[in-house]
């Protein structure tokens, strides 16, 4: 069998060889045997006194990884040599793709240890709860993955392969919201060298969250707009039925959409602070009444979205809100 030595994972002491696509690894079995379940049950096997030529290398029992990437076997492999150092430190920050072989080489061969590291730092990034999202956006510096505008793509396209429905609202959401629609298309066609190639049912969902984000960001816009400063209002003037938060709300409308509200790329992500922000330098602002009414209709009807989004294309929705209520 004709194969390339990886540069760095070819140990001349190891004493099993495996092959993915045309690159070989020569690691050791006592290794792969105490982190992987698939390879323990594989090396327990009865083994023939001799093996056929066609499965060994330099007397290495020789093992083909049918199907899998040479790049995600070698970055795997690498984490899981390294002892895992760099991969589980809280404060080291890794790429998407580095993540993603954990998750693929790590579910496929029983890699728990980096798998649930992987899950860890994913989860973090594309949380199933929008509050977290808000506190964490993948695009901050305490995400533990490094941030790349087109990673929301990978990312959908591997909840769908893997079953993660977790990921898949904070992905739809990211893909709306930070990823040029011509990218969306590139990802279905595999173009640009992409590895995360779309399926056709995969581009529709993600142009149908796009469709649907636009719709409901127009609604949250309609809050400011239809918004009566009277059931909690602590200024409210039952006499000559005036309050100064009418004005106040009047020039929030204008404010929200010179921000960028009803354009729907700020509306989740950064609505709630902007309102905190708007009410500290408005003049005056509104009443501590107003101000929780207003936001709590906003949080409210943000919740319904991403509710919606949840059951729109996820298979477990109802798994999903269980995980959120357990990590509360």
């Amino acid at each position: 069998m004709t194969f390339q030595k990886h540069f760095d994972l070819w140990f001349e002491d190891g004493n099993v060889v495996l092959v993915a696509e045309n690159t070989g690894f020569r690691v050791y079995r006592g290794i792969l045997a105490r982190d992987s379940e698939v390879f323990r049950d594989m090396f327990l096997l009865p083994q023939p006194s001799s093996l056929p030529v066609e499965d060994t290398y330099e007397g290495c029992p020789l093992v083909r990884l049918a199907d899998d990437n040479a790049d995600e076997v070698a970055k795997a492999l690498t984490i899981l040599f390294d002892g895992g150092r760099s991969f589980s430190q809280q404060n080291q920050r890794v790429d998407l793709a580095t993540v993603v072989a954990a998750l693929r080489i790590g579910t496929k061969y029983g890699l728990d240890t980096i798998l649930q590291e992987a899950l860890r730092r994913i989860s973090t990034c594309y949380p199933a709860d929008l509050h977290a999202l808000q506190k964490h956006p993948p695009c901050s510096s305490t995400c533990p993955i490094i941030w790349n505008t087109e990673d929301p793509i990978a990312v959908f396209h591997l909840a769908r392969q893997l079953d993660l429905d977790r990921l898949i609202p904070a992905a739809l959401y990211k893909c709306a919201n930070e990823v040029q629609i011509t990218s969306l298309f590139s990802a279905s066609t595999g173009k640009n060298g992409r590895l995360h190639t779309l399926s056709l049912e995969e581009l529709q969902d993600c142009i149908q969250a796009r469709d649907i984000l636009t719709v409901e960001n127009v609604s949250l816009y309609d809050i400011f707009s239809d918004f009566h400063p009277v059931t909690l209002c602590i200024r409210w003037d039952p006499v000559t039925y005036i309050t100064p938060c009418a004005d106040t709300m009047k020039d929030m409308v204008v404010a929200a959409h010179s921000n960028g509200f009803t354009r729907g790329e700020r509306a989740f992500r950064r609505l709630k602070k902007w309102m905190n922000g708007y009410q500290t330098s408005a003049s005056p602002s509104l009443c501590s009444g107003c101000a929780f009414d207003l936001a709590f209709q906003v949080e409210e009807r943000q919740t319904e979205v991403w509710t919606g989004l949840r059951e729109r294309f996820c298979s477990n929705p109802c798994d999903d809100a269980m995980d959120d209520d357990t990590a509360q």
